[in-house]
């Protein structure tokens, strides 16, 4: 098995985990917002299971949760859990009753469609996200390569489609924008009212880091399904893993002990409002800087460009080494398992630098024509992972 379809049962096993955590902290506060962030990520790996095994077999009944969890429902609940941590009012709940009908509606179209399902063009060498959609062409239009034609009736009239497994018009597609709208809208949306209350107030500082996570994990699984489209399917699921990760960072970091204002003063008048940027906070802002530089990259891959990945490498380089350095000189005075998660968090980062060792000796010093995908996926799962855990341990 190759390392792409390795990783996503290894996502969907860390994506298990992560649920377990949420729903316990439900059970143990019973706050409604960590059980809908439970449900929301058990459907995302129920999305990322069936994804994987997708990319092996064929079963319709995989194909089911796959969109029906990872494609239509789990942006929208996990929003869901974002409102109700921010928003303490009865619509709300009449919010909770509205997505609950719609889910079920939505399973409802799903079972209707099932038997309608053209499984005779499924494939595992395409990634299922390529493969379930039937579109019409325009007079003219040309089928992309490798896909398959047919001339169905639709609405009345004879038409020509690029088959998919759902028949076109399915009712269950309409649904999905829905879902996914409510779900980039409170999640992004969370983001920003929790950073404009803490510019206002100066309190809850973790909710805005929480809230900003959640979104950059949802945003990026949006991302990785742009760059399948595009033809860049082995960063889908690494993708998914990263955004599980930052997505459970940020849970954590909501179910902290919320901090007043110790000045007892609200807005921006208040005394407590830091003098100067410290070295913690410039440390994570060059590491920020430095994995952002990958998005121009991939924004020039996406447009058919080839840039080269050198100049980009050493941006990336610069800022999250420099970063790491200005916050390895932060003292901490825990011990025990924090030691040992800090020592752990070390360890993954340098081992997601040092990936690129081999990486550079094949290609300019063996003169071989490596390719680059496997040390990418290595070096992000090491650097964001070991930077997970620091998140974590910092805020909680």
């Amino acid at each position: 098995m190759s390392l792409n379809q390795v990783l996503p049962f290894i996502s969907t096993a860390i994506i298990l985990i992560f649920v377990i955590k949420v729903l316990q902290k439900y059970f143990a506060t019973r706050k409604l917002h960590f059980l809908f962030w439970g449900i929301g990520l058990a459907m995302f790996g129920v999305g990322s299971f069936a994804e994987a095994y997708l990319a092996l077999a064929w079963s319709p009944w995989v194909f089911f949760g796959w969109y029906l969890f990872g494609a239509a429902l789990n942006a929208a609940w996990i929003g869901h859990g974002t409102l109700n941590l921010l928003v303490r009012k009865s619509w709300v709940h009449v919010g909770t009753g509205v997505l609950v009908i719609g889910s079920l509606a939505a399973t409802a179209l799903m079972l209707q469609v099932m038997p309608n399902l053209d499984e005779d063009i499924f494939t595992t060498n395409q990634p299922i996200s390529e493969q379930y959609g039937t579109k019409r062409l325009d007079e003219g239009e040309t089928a992309p390569a490798g896909k398959e034609t047919a001339v169905v009736t639709y609405r009345g009239e004879e038409v020509t489609v690029v088959r998919g497994l759902l028949p076109l018009g399915s009712t269950v597609r309409l649904t999905t924008p829905f879902f996914n709208i409510y779900g980039l809208v409170t999640l992004v949306g969370g983001a920003i009212w929790s950073a404009y209350l803490f510019w206002r107030k100066e309190v809850l500082l973790n909710r805005v880091w929480a809230n900003v996570l959640i979104a950059a994990g949802a945003l990026l699984i949006g991302f990785a399904s742009t760059l399948t489209r595009l033809g860049y399917g082995q960063y889908l699921y690494i993708g998914e893993l990263l955004a599980a990760i930052l997505m459970f960072a940020g849970f954590e970091l909501a179910s902290n002990p919320e901090r007043k204002n110790p000045t007892g003063k609200k807005g921006r008048g208040s005394k407590s409002r830091p003098s100067k940027i410290g070295r913690a906070t410039w440390g994570t802002i060059l590491i920020i800087l430095g994995v952002s530089v990958w998005l121009p990259y991939f924004y020039l891959l996406s447009g058919g460009s080839e840039p080269s990945i050198f100049p980009f490498l050493a941006a990336h380089l610069a800022g999250v080494l420099s970063g790491g350095w200005l916050r390895s000189g932060i003292q901490h005075s825990a011990g025990g398992s924090d030691h040992r998660l800090r020592l752990a968090s070390r360890i993954l980062i340098y081992l997601g630098v040092l990936v690129w060792a081999p990486y550079f000796y094949l290609t300019r010093v063996a003169g071989v024509d490596a390719v680059m995908a496997p040390f990418l996926t290595a070096h992000l799962t090491g650097v964001l992972s070991g930077l997970g855990l620091r998140l974590y341990l910092q805020f909680r």
